[in-house]
């Protein structure tokens, strides 16, 4: 604890730097001493309690006190409505306990209050997409890849929305997408191929398996079996 100590006298006034030895604490093992300093923050810095609620809260969530955490987020949106991570980070715990639809409320609240941050949308419609919202997924999932376009794993959750809408080309064009920002991108190439051998496009299917088993080596050989698999039982020549 003594560099802490030190680093805390040499902030001593400083709040943005004590805030950022107290941030580096809760994630190294001294999470109570940062909760001190947190809270000391937020006395003598008052426009600043709906931050250090919210890091009060991560600090909590490293002690396993998830039901505290969650009362210092929410006493974060009491002192600012507006904070948009303190909505996410509720958003986070129900995605934890595994209630995508509560977490998805939190994320969508989140968007209203940063309609320009991709995480927030992206977040939202991965939530509906775990609880069966097809449509709001899709929806979510657009508007964080239109904000950001360059996120492999978002275009593979909104080409599986456009799935479940029954959108199979818009499908392929995302999975196009994600395969292009990621060439190693099993999940993107495997979901590509079968998309492809459904529609009839055995060609493009054969050439997205060549293309995922071109990166083999650094692929499980689980998921190049299954890649080789897929290739047999449609004939497809690899």
């Amino acid at each position: 604890m003594h560099h802490y100590l030190y680093a805390q006298a040499l902030h001593q006034g400083d709040y943005e730097g004590l805030n950022q030895v107290a941030a580096h604490m809760a994630e190294h093992g001294h999470a109570e001493e940062a909760i001190k300093i947190f809270r000391e923050i937020a006395t003598v810095e008052a426009d600043s309690l709906a931050v250090m609620l919210v890091n009060i809260g991560n600090a909590q969530i490293n002690l396993g006190a998830e039901d505290a955490a969650a009362a210092s987020f929410k006493e974060a949106i009491e002192a600012d409505p507006s904070y948009a991570l303190a909505y996410r980070r509720l958003g986070n715990l129900e995605d934890w306990n595994e209630n995508p639809l509560q977490a998805a409320e939190y994320y969508v609240k989140a968007c209203a209050c940063e309609a320009d941050n991709p995480l927030c949308h992206s977040s939202a419609g991965t939530a509906f997409l775990n609880c069966g919202e097809w449509q709001r997924a899709r929806e979510f999932l657009s508007t964080s890849v239109r904000l950001l376009p360059e996120q492999p794993q978002v275009l593979y959750n909104l080409a599986v929305a456009h799935l479940k809408c029954e959108e199979p080309k818009e499908a392929l064009a995302r999975l196009t997408d994600a395969v292009r920002l990621d060439k190693g991108y099993f999940n993107g190439w495997f979901l590509k191929a079968r998309l492809e051998v459904k529609m009839q496009m055995l060609t493009e299917a054969a050439q997205s398996v060549r293309q995922a088993l071109a990166g083999s080596l650094r692929m499980p050989a689980e998921e190049a079996q299954k890649l080789r698999a897929l290739a047999l039982e449609n004939g497809l020549r690899i």
